[in-house]
This record gives C-alpha cells, structure tokens and sequence, in this order.
C-alpha cells in the first residue's frame, strides 16, 4: 500500500530500507520520516509567497495610510507597508520542522535518529519555530491547499496526533503507532485506487456539510469523509476501517460497530441534502482481520443503500483490484 500510495518510495533513498530490520513501530517511523526529510532537503526547501506588515523607512509594496497616520509613525518619517515575499516559512514547512524537534528530544526513537533529526532541523533555519499547539491550524491550512497528501505529511499527523512527543504516554505501546500507520495509509490507499479509477468523476476525501444549519447553532461535529465520488447523478461515500475486530459482541451476538454505522448513516443524509446528488450511497470498508469477524452486508436506510463489507488485502493485485471494483458501480 505504501509504494501504491506515494510513488516516490521507488527512490533509491527509501530501496534500502527494505532490507533493514526495524525495532518496533518508532524505529520504523523515525526512519520513514527522516528518508522523506532528506529527499526534500535534497530537493530544496517548498516556497511560496506569503503575506507581512511591517514599518519601515524605505516603501514598497502597498503602503498602508491609515495605519500609518493612526499608529504616527509618519513623524518618524516611517509608513507602515503590506507586501509579500518569497519564503520558504511556510505551514508545510513548519510541520516538518515541528516533528524534527519531537524526534530530536523524544527518548522513545533510537540515539541515531535522534541526532539525525537535530542535525535536519538545524536546516531549517529559515522557517520559524512553531508549538505543537499551533498544529490544527497548519492541518487546516494544508488540507485546504490541498497539501496534505505527501508522504511527510501523512507520517507527521500521525506522529503529532498519536501524542508520540507527549511526556505523559509512557504506557503509549509502539504497536499502536504501527496501526495508525496502517490505517492511515488503508485511507490513503483507497482514496487513490479510486482517484485513478474513476478518472472522470470527481473523487476526493472531503468535508460534508451539515443540512439546515442555523447561525446561533452549537458547534457540531466535523464530517469529513475517506472517499467521496460524485458522478452526475449519484455519490457514493466510502468510510475505511482498519480495526482487529471489525465487529462488537452485545449479548455474544456478533453486530456491526454502531458508531460506525451512525457515521456513515449521518454522513449520507446529510450530503443527499447539501451535495450535488440526492442519489447518495454508503459503504463501510473494513480490512480484512486475521482475528475474524469479517462483516459484509447490505441495508437500505430512508431509501438510501449502504454495504459494509470487507477488503481483503493479503491476496494478488488482480484479485484485489477486482474486489474494489465490484463494490463501487456508476
């Protein structure tokens, strides 16, 4: 799935670990991250342009009057002026730089790694130190540029949101970070078979709006969905689940998990009122688990069909191939 979702793993900087051992989930990730790091140190530094205000003596740029008038810095013979730069201090940047210093201090990855990764982020010099609190707010941004696909990315948020830099989750096990890099990737991996699957349709993970929201409304939940494809007259919206058990026991009768079924229930109603198609299906994706309880099966909600079904992943490309296309049909 890793080589399927980011092309670049076929560079000779990431060929050789697939010779190594690895340790344990941190071991694996630390080198991950660090090959990806230095790909892009190779490369150079991303810029782009990004907006200041700053005063000075010497204008350029847009000068900005009133602030100038208002704040008097036209005494001192100064204006206050808004232009943009070049720079490499950008959000995307300041992420990297962000997981550079938690790998760095972090005692949970080996010694090497750790002072590879202080040696990597003393080349970032020219992007700003940002807290790990400034986080939402750099994901925000790069989900909204649309930037929040690369390998870097992808190992970053798990690291970040799986608290691996906390100082209180000393009972965190390594094995849960090697599931969230699982399911990270199983959403990754399904988002671009269909990307590439349905190449005239529009196919993306995507946010869906909640129907009849007012403006005094309390804060609701976000929905954001794995896959999303809309086709001219139907959507489908497709929710991965990577778990060991894919279902629950109440009363030792096996069941589907009903917070995953609300969630894609809620999603669907809501993008048959909002989206572009009323026609809008539901699938709950599980992988498949070596434990058992595999679920497939199919309801029709409110006039709404929806399938939970299981991908098995351990088989041959073609055989694997065959099952995702047999389970979305326009």
């Amino acid at each position: 799935m890793l080589a399927f979702v980011y092309d670049k793993l076929n560079y000779s900087g990431f060929k050789k670990l697939g010779t190594e051992d690895f340790e344990d989930g941190y071991d694996l990730l630390g080198k991950l991250f660090l090959h990806a790091c230095k790909l892009q140190l190779i490369r150079g530094f991303p810029h782009d342009y990004r907006e200041y205000t700053e005063e000075t003596s010497y204008p350029h740029g847009q000068i900005q009057m009133t602030e100038s008038i208002t704040q008097g810095t036209l005494i001192n013979k100064r204006v206050i002026v808004q232009d943009d730069s070049f720079s490499a201090n950008i959000p995307q940047n300041q992420l990297i730089k962000m997981v550079l210093a938690g790998i760095a201090r972090s005692k949970k990855f080996p010694h090497d790694q750790r002072l590879l990764a202080e040696k990597m982020w003393r080349n970032f010099w020219p992007v700003r130190d940002v807290r790990q609190t400034g986080y939402p707010r750099i994901k925000r941004y790069l989900h909204r540029m649309g930037m929040d696909g690369s390998l870097l990315v992808l190992l970053s948020e798990i690291l970040i949101e799986g608290k691996i830099f906390a100082t209180d989750d000393a009972n965190y096990k390594a094995v849960d970070l090697e599931d969230q890099l699982m399911s990270r990737l199983y959403e990754k991996f399904l988002l671009k078979y269909y990307q590439q699957r349905f190449t005239g349709y529009n196919v993306r993970s995507a946010y869906i709006t909640w129907d009849k929201v007012e403006k005094d409304t309390p804060e609701l939940p976000v929905m954001h969905s794995d896959v999303r494809i809309c086709g001219q007259n139907k959507t489908v919206i497709l929710d991965a689940k990577y778990y060991q058990h894919s279902l629950q026991t109440h009363f030792d009768v096996e069941k589907f998990h009903s917070n995953n079924m609300y969630q894609i229930i809620t999603y669907v109603m809501n993008e048959s009122k909002t989206g572009d198609n009323e026609d809008v299906e539901g699938i709950l994706l599980y992988a498949k688990s070596s434990i058992g309880g595999n679920p497939d099966g199919e309801i029709n909600v409110l006039g709404h069909r929806f399938q939970v079904k299981t991908l098995d992943l351990n088989v041959k490309w073609s055989q694997l191939t065959e099952q995702l296309d047999r389970l979305i049909v326009f």
